[in-house]
């Protein structure tokens, strides 16, 4: 047989089976059939955390410098976190990276030591919520008396117990 007429046999049968599950209804063409009565509706996935940076006191860089070192004591042998980007964005990230939804308590005691009680620090959070999403930046006080929130629900939805709707 030449491929020419072994092309057509080939696209009759595959017309012709193709005829046959769309007469018996194995296939069809258009709209997809209703969903069945009480199956929920498909819902728009939710956001969710993810960390690019998170930074303890940046704003109090030019007065750290000013400090003489830190030294240890037997009673108080660690040292306080660098100020630097990215100090405390293990901390953060664990806290938040995957949820929906977070408060982070402005404190030493899930931040880290403080490097200088003196200064008010700036905790400056940059997240997204989904991997093309744009960045979003975030700058909290812990003079505020407020936890961090990062929110990447939807405003309609549910509100984190205690969480002002608009997410702050």
């Amino acid at each position: 047989m030449n491929l020419k007429l072994h092309v057509i046999a080939v696209t009759f049968f595959v017309l012709l089976g193709m005829v046959v599950l769309v007469t018996t209804g194995k296939i069809g063409f258009g709209e997809p059939p209703a969903a069945p009565a009480g199956a929920a509706a498909e819902k728009e996935p939710e956001g969710f955390v993810q960390v690019d940076s998170a930074s303890w006191g940046l704003n109090c860089e030019r007065f750290a410098a000013s400090l003489p070192p830190f030294k240890p004591t037997k009673e108080d042998p660690t040292p306080p976190i660098a100020i630097r980007r990215d100090n405390v964005i293990r901390v953060i990230s664990s806290l938040c990276n995957g949820k929906a939804g977070c408060e982070i308590p402005i404190t030493p005691e899930v931040l880290g030591k403080d490097p200088i009680p003196s200064c008010t620090k700036e905790l400056r959070v940059e997240y997204r919520c989904h991997e093309l999403d744009l960045v979003r930046r975030e700058t909290f006080y812990a003079t505020a008396r407020k936890p961090a929130i990062l929110d990447c629900r939807e405003k309609s939805r549910g509100a984190i117990p205690g969480m002002p709707a608009g997410g702050k």
